[in-house]
């Protein structure tokens, strides 16, 4: 709808000579409404440009239209959002934190929403979704105590009132402003090993390693998307705007995944499957996977140190179109020292648990 309206706009408003403005178009249309058949004559009019609008997906089948959606919402999303705040706020959905979507364009909100689950793969997000959240029911959910992903149209004074007094706990994304308030008390966040007694400065300690590595990760993000843009080689001739939305989505999706492949790498190796053994063939036995975390944060401690295969080979990096100025090991490789918290509250969240389950037994010691 968004394309076929800016296709609208093009044809009968800017290429009109000497004006630039909707006055000639909306006097059209006043002379379209006094026709006795007024609406016959306006589909007339808009039925190309609808039709337009709809061609890249309507005719496909529903799988390619599910794909062709998600792409364009990851698009959305990497355009509405720079390289830093879209890392902490894939940062925030990895913690499985609650995330408030706030923008006076409801549409957007579903696209921004579908794009950010699209991100997180092969995670998946398992918690509580609600795109557009009624104004009469919004004050009561983000009172709810699971994490969750919502959007809050701000199309109405109840959910701008709402705004001013939103519960601490939540990440609020402020689409229109490109922006992305982080939470100031973190889910999770009390059952980490190091502070235990002390929940206010475990969450400050905790606050702080998210910015720190979405700073990074941003980064990362921004050198793919534009090398010499992110850097400030040439500040006067190029900018972050004009960059392809297409390597922006690629260089998002690279760095999203590569970083999730090495958050979990050496998973496998810590879970062990135990399964009873049944001599009766009707009925299933029952299996449990045990994880040990101990074993698991000295991988990633061993990781950092460089004692892994690299994560970019690099035709990765000609693909990506940037020099050999970043080093292809480790950039995403997390020292303990600085991110134990990080990788400690992703630990207790229900996406790894998801994923643990999901591996086939064969890939882990089992007996």
């Amino acid at each position: 709808m968004r394309n076929s309206l800016m296709k609208l706009y093009e044809d009968k408003v800017l290429s009109a000579p000497n004006d630039n403005d909707c006055s000639s178009f909306v006097s059209s249309l006043e002379k379209l409404e006094a026709e006795s058949d007024s609406s016959a004559s306006l589909s007339v009019l808009l039925e190309p440009y609808l039709k337009m609008g709809s061609s890249p997906w309507v005719d496909q089948p529903l799988t390619n239209q599910a794909k062709t959606f998600e792409r364009s919402s990851l698009e959305f999303l990497v355009e509405s959002l720079t390289p830093v705040p879209l890392s902490l706020l894939f940062v925030t959905a990895l913690l499985e934190q609650k995330i408030v979507f706030t923008s006076q364009r409801r549409s957007s909100l579903v696209s921004l929403i579908v794009g950010l689950r699209s991100l997180l793969c092969p995670m998946s997000w398992s918690h509580l979704i609600v795109p557009t959240v009624p104004p009469s029911l919004a004050a009561d959910l983000v009172q709810y105590p699971a994490p969750f992903i919502i959007g809050i149209p701000l199309d109405n004074k109840e959910s701008m009132d709402l705004l001013k007094v939103l519960p601490d706990d939540i990440t609020l994304v402020d689409v229109d402003a490109g922006r992305v308030i982080l939470t100031k008390r973190f889910l999770h966040h009390s059952e980490v090993s190091n502070t235990k007694n002390n929940d206010e400065l475990n969450s400050v300690a905790l606050r702080s390693q998210v910015l720190h590595l979405a700073e990074s990760l941003g980064h990362v993000i921004g050198v793919y998307q534009s090398d010499s843009v992110w850097r400030c080689d040439s500040p006067l001739s190029d900018s972050i705007v004009h960059v392809e939305s297409l390597r922006k989505v690629e260089a998002a999706q690279k760095v999203a995944r590569s970083f999730i492949r090495e958050l979990t790498a050496g998973l496998n190796t810590c879970c062990y499957w135990i399964e009873e053994e049944v001599h009766q063939k009707d009925i299933k036995a029952e299996q449990n996977i045990l994880f040990d975390e101990d074993r698991f944060l000295h991988l990633k401690e061993l990781r950092y140190q460089d004692q892994y295969f690299s994560l970019f080979e690099s035709k990765d990096l000609e693909i990506a179109g940037h020099n050999s100025s970043i080093k292809q090991a480790p950039i995403l490789a997390l020292r303990m020292a600085d991110f134990n918290l990080v990788i400690e509250t992703f630990l207790r969240g229900q996406m790894i648990s998801s994923f643990v389950s999901s591996q086939d037994k064969h890939t882990m010691p089992f007996w």
